[in-house]
């Protein structure tokens, strides 16, 4: 009986290790194979991530004085054509809070400005800015604020100045006299004396 048991016992110990070697391979073969392979492919969107932040240049620059284009005084018109670039651009806010005006290093309040016409390109738009009442003296530099210009991904403009190189001058010349007395020839070859004093 004794031999019976040790028989019994062995081939519960063999029925044991077969189980779990036949765990483990199920467990191990993690390919299938197949013969035939079939794979889908859904387009759900196409979508373009602009990053591009809208630029601003100076495409030109005019002066209603037609002697002097790099001058001009309170009594001047000057108008300056702007391009706004980016092709998804949605709106240009000119206005007080997004468009400022400089005299050399001073912002300027009392300047008008008007929108002149709007051209859309491709790319972006054409603005052009007319500018009065030049009451100020130094070079005049335009100002855009950040939200001047802004794209359907709702990115904005960055802080731009653009130099017009145009110089507003409203000074009256000023020349020093001194009080002394002179000789003013007349033409007629008899000096006759001036007296400033």
């Amino acid at each position: 009986m004794k031999k019976s048991k040790e028989v019994i016992k062995i081939k519960k110990n063999k029925v044991f290790f077969v189980i779990i070697f036949c765990t483990g391979m199920v467990l191990n073969c993690t390919n299938i194979y197949a013969k035939y392979v079939m794979q889908n492919e859904f387009n759900i969107a196409n979508v373009s991530i602009d990053r591009t932040r809208p630029k601003i240049e100076l495409i030109s620059i005019q002066n209603s004085d037609e002697n002097f284009k790099n001058y001009a005084n309170k009594t001047h018109v000057v108008v300056a054509k702007i391009k706004v670039i980016d092709k998804n651009l949605e709106s240009v806010n000119l206005d007080e809070n997004h468009f400022k005006i400089k005299a050399g290093d001073k912002f300027i309040n009392d300047v008008s400005f008007e929108c002149g016409q709007v051209q859309e390109l491709e790319d972006g738009k054409i603005v052009e800015i007319q500018l009065s009442n030049l009451n100020v003296d130094g070079m005049l530099k335009l100002v855009f604020a950040e939200g001047f210009a802004e794209d359907d991904g709702k990115l904005n403009n960055v802080n731009t100045e653009i130099n017009t190189d145009v110089v507003v001058d409203n000074s009256i010349p000023f020349v020093p006299v001194e009080r002394d007395e002179f000789v003013f020839d007349g033409g007629d070859g008899a000096g006759s004396e001036l007296n400033l004093g």
